[in-house]
This record gives C-alpha cells, sequence and structure tokens, in this order.
C-alpha cells in the first residue's frame, strides 16, 4: 500500500471516531475533511484502496460503520457510498412484548408474548408464545427463531436503544393494553431496565424504534414497543386478555 494512501486511511479513520453518533456520511466526504491536500494526490484507483483500508482500520476501534443499506444492491463507487457510524456501547438487548389487555379471550393461536434479543455479533433470538387452551398453567411456544443480522444492522439497533435510554424518557402505563419491558447490558456488563405499555410512543430523534427495528429484522409480526399498523403485527382481535 503506498504510504500516501495509508497516511489518508489513518486520518480519516482519527476523523471519523470523532463524529457523533449517528452521522450519515462516506469515506470520500470524511478525507475530504480529514486531510483533503492528501486526498487530491490519490490516483482513482487509490480510492478503491482507500476505502478498505479504513474499514479495516475501524474494525479495530469501538465504532461500527452501517453499509447495511446497500447490501444485495448494485449501485456506485464504494468511496461514495453513504454509510452511519454507530459506537459500540451495548453488548446486547432484550425486549419482552406482552400482547394481552382487557377484553375477550384470545384464540388459542393468537401471540400473547414475544421476546426478542439482539446481540452486537448480529445474532438474533426470537421467540413467541400463543394463548394456548384455557386448561394450561403457561402459554406455549408457538414460534423460535435464531438468526444473523450481520454486526452493522445489530449495531444500528443497539446504539438507537442505547439512545433512547440516555434520553431518560417519560415511560406510562396504561391499564387496558400490553406493556414492553426492555433490558440492556453495555460493554462494561452494567445493566439497565425499563418499563412502558405498548403504546408505539417509543422515538430518538425522528426515528420511530419499533419501525426502525422491524425493517431491520426480517420476522413477520414484530410486536416491539406496539404501534403501526396492528395487521401487520397481528390480527385486530388478537391480543386480548379474559
Amino acid at each position: 500500500m503506498k504510504a500516501i494512501v495509508k497516511s489518508v486511511a489513518d486520518k480519516t479513520t482519527e476523523y471519523r471516531l470523532t463524529l457523533p453518533n449517528g452521522t450519515n456520511t462516506t469515506v470520500y466526504q470524511a478525507a475530504m475533511v480529514a486531510c483533503p491536500e492528501e486526498l487530491e494526490q490519490l490516483e482513482f484507483m487509490d480510492l478503491f484502496t482507500l476505502f478498505h483500508a479504513v474499514l479495516e482500520n475501524i474494525e479495530k476501534t469501538d465504532v461500527v460503520l452501517d453499509l447495511s443499506e446497500h447490501d444485495d444492491k448494485v449501485e456506485g463507487l464504494f468511496f461514495k457510498l453513504d454509510f452511519y457510524v454507530y459506537q459500540k456501547r451495548l453488548q446486547k438487548a432484550q425486549i419482552i412484548s406482552d400482547l394481552l389487555c382487557y377484553g375477550p379471550c384470545p384464540e388459542p393461536d393468537e401471540p400473547v408474548e414475544q421476546h426478542l434479543t439482539v446481540s452486537s455479533s448480529g445474532r438474533i433470538w426470537f421467540s413467541e408464545r400463543v394463548f394456548g387452551s384455557l386448561s394450561d398453567n403457561h402459554y406455549p411456544i408457538g414460534r423460535k427463531i435464531q438468526m444473523s443480522i450481520g454486526r452493522e444492522r445489530a449495531a444500528a439497533i443497539l446504539s438507537k436503544l442505547a439512545d433512547y435510554a440516555d434520553s431518560n424518557p417519560l415511560l406510562m402505563f396504561c391499564t387496558d393494553i400490553g406493556s414492553w419491558h426492555l433490558m440492556l447490558t453495555a460493554s462494561d456488563g452494567a445493566k439497565k431496565e425499563m418499563n412502558c405499555s405498548m403504546s408505539g410512543d417509543v422515538f430518538v430523534g425522528d426515528d420511530n424504534l419499533t419501525e426502525f427495528i422491524r425493517a431491520r429484522i426480517p420476522i413477520d409480526g414484530l410486536a416491539v414497543f406496539g404501534g403501526g399498523s396492528e395487521k401487520e403485527v397481528f390480527d385486530e382481535d388478537s391480543d386480548l386478555e379474559c
């Protein structure tokens, strides 16, 4: 690798580590800010080497570059593809969605509870319990899914959840709808738990976290924090308690 490429890659990496969480930029834009004069000395083919060198540098840091929006797409030049910068603050997060509320009994196959765990490794664990028969002492499991969504998508979800927890939101409870329970485990092992009603009003900035998570985890019927189109999550007459 040319010395000038390595220098630009190192300076671009250092600049990226200063960017606020959730920043959207490209390798080329970051290099233009970090070292514009050196960047101008690079030849066109050097820019491809620069792109991969920066990614290798970032792998060794506490930052993840989320390029997942470009997956499975044929697009432009690598070094001009935009990405989001996310800090590695959480090891994992678990969301328990209680779908029960007051009303008629659900049907036996209707979901009453979901457990969703997201790991920084990109692994996803999901389980869903259904109402079952009235003679059951517990709700039987209707679905169990394990998958990987990749480190980038996981980092995006975990970063948004960390931002939400850091915002110290007002958590309110209603007596006629279900509730969610959020458990966060930080990179240093510290834990934080939050509880609230399934109102769907969980936002970080302009991002609705339920929709943000659904867009990155390909599991049908994710309830998460509630909200959105009820038909997309479960039937209109489900999530009701005797």
